[in-house]
């Protein structure tokens, strides 16, 4: 089979894990099976600028609505440029604009969907039935497809975001030397966060627990490490409540797994998701976890390898005050070798997969 040639597109101009998703795919893809992969975004878009900088080729269209016929065109006349295969689109505008592509091109037409709430069933919201294939990052979203939105089984399959074992490796990193350049006591048990800061990420959960908790184990240090729509309102309740000294917020960092190195507990107390990156690194970490049971969260759980709760700031109190009062348990969370994450979530399996689907619908045999 032929070398296989993938224009991704993308609308979002920001970055998160499914912009990371795009790229980490598109540069297995690359490096794996030697694929031709392009990137088609926006002006201004943070993946353009990683995904250019990594190597691949990257175009910019105005994507303004969901019919925006001249970036239709565009797209178009690039993929027939570089004889693309495969038109992969990760949001709603350009799912749109991608499929359009894909008939003027003549390009297979694959949908990828990141996150887990449920996509509108009405009759004109037809787009996601013309995808030659689906590809979800969850099975929950998967399962959404199929339930609510008409798509045949056959036709759509999750693929978890894949992590790259290599970077993720805890014997790389001195916790206390890590901690030491954040200015966070090497005493402390540090909880952390990671990730977009966004209204779904519930931050305001985290930082009421952080607030809380703090009052009856003062040796709690916490974590927050991102940026995005609701950094605003994260920097003023620290602010408004005095927890700077309890409390450290970074930017993002090049260097996740640094950061997570020097967490003692990751929390993620979001209200929606699909299978989250940071929850996954974290693993890989052998970070002991706290997660919301939302999305496809639970395709990551396997006995009792992190604490599931509800979206709900008591539970999830609950559960950290658990880890706090009860060392051994923290220490086994801990401990864990995370043996299925790593069997199930890297990313050759992802790269793999992908890989399969793509040779599945351009019809090969091999």
């Amino acid at each position: 089979m032929k070398k296989i040639n993938i224009l991704h597109t993308e609308w979002s101009t920001g970055w998160g894990g499914q912009e990371m998703r795009i790229l980490s795919e598109s540069l297995a893809l690359r490096d794996t099976y030697g694929a031709k992969v392009l990137l088609a975004t926006r002006d201004g878009a943070v993946l353009g600028q990683k995904a250019s900088e990594a190597g691949l080729e990257v175009a910019y269209f105005g994507f303004k609505n969901s019919l925006d016929i001249r970036s239709a065109y565009g797209i178009a006349k690039l993929a027939k440029k570089h004889e693309i295969d495969i038109i992969n689109t990760h949001s709603g505008k350009d799912t749109w604009i991608g499929w359009m592509a894909s008939i003027l091109s003549g390009a297979k037409f694959v949908r990828t969907r990141h996150i887990g709430n449920k996509i509108s069933s009405h009759p004109l919201n037809f787009v996601n039935k013309r995808a030659d294939f689906i590809i979800t990052t969850g099975e929950q979203i998967r399962q959404n497809f199929i339930d609510f939105n008409g798509i045949l089984p056959s036709k759509i399959k999750s693929i978890p975001t894949g992590i790259d074992a290599r970077i993720f490796e805890p014997s790389k990193y001195d916790k206390n030397k890590v901690r030491d350049e954040l200015g966070i006591p090497r005493s402390a048990v540090c909880v952390g966060s990671m990730g977009l800061f966004r209204e779904v990420k519930r931050l305001d959960i985290f930082l009421n627990i952080a607030l809380s908790i703090h009052k009856t184990h003062p040796n709690t240090h916490f974590l927050l490490v991102g940026s995005g729509d609701t950094e605003s309102f994260v920097r003023d309740f620290i602010s408004m409540n005095e927890m700077s000294e309890f409390v450290t917020l970074l930017p993002f960092s090049p260097e996740p797994a640094k950061m997570l190195s020097a967490m003692d507990i990751f929390m993620l107390t979001s209200s929606s998701e699909g299978v989250p990156q940071t929850l996954m690194q974290a693993l890989f970490m052998q970070k002991a976890c706290i997660a919301t049971n939302v999305g496809s969260v639970r395709d990551l759980f396997f006995k009792d390898n992190f604490l599931l709760c509800d979206c709900d700031e008591n539970q999830l109190k609950s559960a950290l005050k658990l880890l706090l009062d009860h060392p051994q348990m923290l220490e086994n969370l801990s401990s864990n070798k995370q043996e299925f994450v790593r069997t199930n979530f890297s990313l050759e399996k992802m790269a793999s997969d992908v890989y399969s689907v793509y040779k599945k619908i351009l019809g090969s045999k091999e």
